[in-house]
């Protein structure tokens, strides 16, 4: 069983109006809140961890990456928000423990993303650090651990690099995943990143086995009209 974090009082770091608190401060204090009423209270903008579902429920779960956009990784487990800032070609993330207990991350899939920084949408220059604030799943206030072994929907996947779309596929429990050159040369996939995904089959949604083969039909780079 999962420990209960300690609530305690703390100084916040204010000095009327004049020394912002850090960001380790404020974190502790969104902890105070949890630890409180039972629900996090994220700042600015984030979405609450009790409102996230399963990592396929996530809000930026079927938006492709853009090149230096940061994603909305809201509700994605840790290791796909990593991916996705890497799919946008930005390589420099971080991670904290937003109960302010500073706990480690071992597991990226383990941990819930409700809160980043920068926000979605912004455009960044290439060595940016993305920031994540993380709950573990089945901490209070987040989601129940997801169970990726059971059927699911199919995410839809137009448009994704290959190396994110199976990156994807992974984080919903999809793990037999092939693909094919649509152009019908026969060209195969070396460097996933310069392969944009024209179609798959079985086509997105329904409710599929986990063991279900994936085809992702790709073409390089600059060769698809639709993306």
């Amino acid at each position: 069983m999962a420990s209960r974090p300690t609530c305690r009082t703390t100084a916040d770091g204010y000095s009327h109006g004049v020394v912002r608190p850090s960001r380790r401060a404020r974190l502790a204090a969104a902890a105070a809140v949890l630890c409180a009423t039972g629900a996090l209270l994220p700042a600015s903008g984030a979405t609450a961890a009790a409102r996230c579902g399963p990592p396929h429920q996530a809000p930026g779960f079927e938006v492709p990456a853009r090149r230096s956009l940061v994603p909305d990784a809201t509700c994605m487990d840790l290791q796909l928000a990593q991916d996705k800032v890497q799919a946008a070609g930005l390589r420099n993330t971080g991670a904290e423990d937003a109960t302010g207990r500073d706990r480690s991350q071992f597991q990226d899939q383990e941990w819930v993303v409700v809160d980043q920084s920068p926000a979605p949408g912004t455009k960044v220059r290439p060595g940016t650090v993305v920031r994540f604030s993380v709950l573990a799943y089945g901490d209070r206030g987040a989601p129940p651990v997801p169970d990726r072994s059971r059927p699911g929907p199919l995410p839809r996947l137009t448009c994704f690099d290959l190396q994110e779309a199976r990156d994807t596929l992974q984080s919903a429990g999809f793990n037999d995943v092939r693909s094919r050159d649509a152009s019908r040369r026969g060209r195969r996939q070396f460097a996933y990143r310069n392969w944009t995904v024209e179609g798959q089959q079985p086509g997105p949604g329904g409710d599929r086995a986990k063991s279900t083969r994936i085809t992702l039909v790709v073409l390089k780079d600059g060769e698809t009209r639709s993306c």
